[in-house]
């Protein structure tokens, strides 16, 4: 739950009200198996560009989720934690498919979620050394991510 403030579209004032959102550390997850979905699907019809611009806004969005979430990654390993480390329970095979995925398509600049990433209009402007920063940055995010989980799972084994 978030507290918003502020106009109404009709100008109406209104103050502190509560509004549920989506925990930015599961919608990383969410959008990580949205974009392997979009993968297979364009495998299933490689003519057709419609899945790689549905997974190029994906991979967007896990980019920007990364750079902005507070605290950095040292704090969104410390939210994926528990949910990770859990023994069974019925999200554990998509929570490790999320993370198979970033691993798969995120920890290089070159592999397919940076290259798509900056297909995105947002990059459109930029240079290519711009979108090669931009690539080099969310796959060392994803790197970072993976071996901050990996360094909190050591104890366990």
């Amino acid at each position: 739950m978030v507290t918003l403030s502020g106009l109404t579209p009709k100008r109406e004032r209104l103050d502190n009200i509560p509004v549920q959102v989506v925990d930015l550390a599961m919608l990383i997850l969410v959008k990580a198996i949205a974009f392997q979905d979009r993968l297979n699907k364009h495998e299933g019809n490689p003519e057709g560009e419609r899945h790689l611009l549905q997974a190029a806004k994906h991979a967007y969005d896990i980019s920007e989720c990364l750079r902005r979430y507070l605290g950095g990654m040292e704090v969104l390993a410390e939210r994926i934690s528990p949910l990770w480390l859990m023994q069974g329970g019925t999200e554990q095979a998509q929570i490790d498919d999320a993370l198979e995925c970033l691993r798969v398509h995120f920890t290089s600049p070159t592999a397919k979620g940076p290259s798509l990433m900056v297909r995105e209009e947002r990059y459109q402007l930029d240079g290519e050394n711009e979108r090669m920063v931009a690539r080099r940055q969310v796959s060392r995010r994803v790197e970072r991510l993976l071996r901050l989980l990996e360094e909190r799972m050591k104890p366990l084994l």
